[in-house]
């Protein structure tokens, strides 16, 4: 096996760390876990460094228990409604037009396109490549060796708010850990549950956490559009909480255990008492108000992210559906109002390239974590390849 990846997500819920190898026949094999929760995290940014740091070294040390590793480094996913996507086109002129298309002017192009002007408080996270051009012959996925004069790249530039972006890193930087790489918790679950096939026939991954919603969409496995909510489970809780006026711990009690998004599929006649506990006198609600309450926030959620890929295009496109994913993904019938809202089979996410699962990890939740380390293990193998494939793996992770 290689050396050990560890991931760590710091989301609204709880903290997640995970330790992973590739094995050698290429598979994602989890060797350690740690995780706790609350995380002094809110909507995908940190509200409290205290808090936060406390809880993240509690994670950081039941990951080096199980694992009997000692944590030097960390790849960091990152969510939040701060993080926002941008389309910028980069041109060159092709060094020798007969010979064709070469690496060098590919890199140039790259360097190019990359370079983009943002508000002084804003950070890129990634400068993902989309489609090439040479001399008007648009969307062309691989140039090299083409002939041509002008060579022009359309990139995807993903960014955030500076200031979360260093809240969230120096958490780690406290407990004297090295941030190998920040990545977009939306890509990190398309890397987990897309398969290359999905991906060319056109997908949106939806992982909809504690605190965000992230998505991303593929089409002809080019990234077509990317995006963070501030939206997500809590405030699913909080409606029902304050619908029913019952504490906020009974909420998240009450949602996961009765939650469904689908009305009429209860009597309303059809009761779920709470007990009275000290102080709280008891409660009684019926099956058909909690679903209502509960129906009415996610269908928001994701009629908002239809919106905003509706104004990309990238629906036209979308042969392979929706898969859905993160703790969210647990209520039933999300992806039955999934489909009624986007018009296309929503189906739930599956681990593609994870072995020795350990059962009590695998849950839509972890997702993110387990996309992380595939995507900092093919990130880590253009160190031990340096040349053409290397070059290539780096367009592909937007490096």
């Amino acid at each position: 096996m290689s050396a050990a990846i560890v991931a760590v997500e710091m989301g609204t819920s709880k903290i997640i760390v995970l330790v992973g190898e590739v094995r050698d026949d290429g598979r994602i094999a989890i060797i350690g876990v740690g995780e706790s929760s609350p995380s002094g995290i809110r909507k995908g940014e940190v509200v409290s460094i205290g808090k936060t740091g406390a809880c993240l070294r509690n994670a950081l040390a039941a990951a080096e228990a199980s694992s009997h590793i000692s944590l030097k480094s960390v790849y960091l996913s990152i969510a939040g409604g701060h993080i926002n996507s941008t389309i910028n086109e980069g041109s060159t002129i092709i060094v020798d037009p007969e010979m064709g298309v070469n690496i060098a002017d590919i890199d140039e192009v790259i360097k190019v396109a990359k370079t983009v002007s943002l508000d002084q408080n804003q950070k890129v996270i990634h400068s993902l490549s989309r489609y090439f051009t040479i001399d008007g012959q648009h969307q062309v996925i691989n140039p090299e060796g083409m002939e041509g004069n002008k060579l022009s790249l359309e990139m995807m530039i993903l960014y955030g708010h500076n200031g979360c972006i260093k809240n969230t890193m120096n958490v780690i930087y406290d407990k004297d850990i090295d941030v190998a790489d920040v990545v977009f918790g939306g890509l990190c679950s398309a890397q987990a549950v897309l398969s290359k096939e999905q991906k060319d026939a056109g997908v949106v991954v939806i992982d909809i956490g504690g605190g965000t919603t992230d998505y991303a969409a593929y089409n002809d496995s080019i990234i077509a559009a990317a995006g963070s909510l501030a939206l997500g489970g809590d405030h699913v809780t909080n409606d029902i909480a304050f619908a029913f006026n019952i504490p906020i711990a009974r909420a998240e009690e009450i949602k996961k255990e009765y939650g469904s998004t689908i009305i009429s599929s209860y009597d309303p006649e059809n009761k779920i008492s709470l007990p009275p506990q000290v102080g709280f006198t008891g409660k009684s609600f019926s099956h058909h108000a909690l679903s209502t309450v509960i129906n009415a926030r996610v269908d928001e959620i994701l009629k908002i992210v239809k919106k905003r890929l509706d104004e990309t295009g990238v629906m036209d496109h979308i042969g392979a559906g929706v898969v859905l994913t993160g703790g969210c993904a647990k209520l039933n019938g999300i992806d039955i109002l999934a489909n009624d809202i986007f018009g296309v089979p929503c189906t739930f996410g599956k681990l593609n390239n994870v072995g020795g699962l350990p059962s009590a990890i695998d849950g839509p939740e972890y997702v993110t974590c387990y996309g992380l380390i595939e995507y900092a293990a093919k990130a880590e193998s253009t160190i031990s390849h340096p040349g053409l494939w290397g070059k290539i793996i780096r367009r592909i992770l937007g490096q």
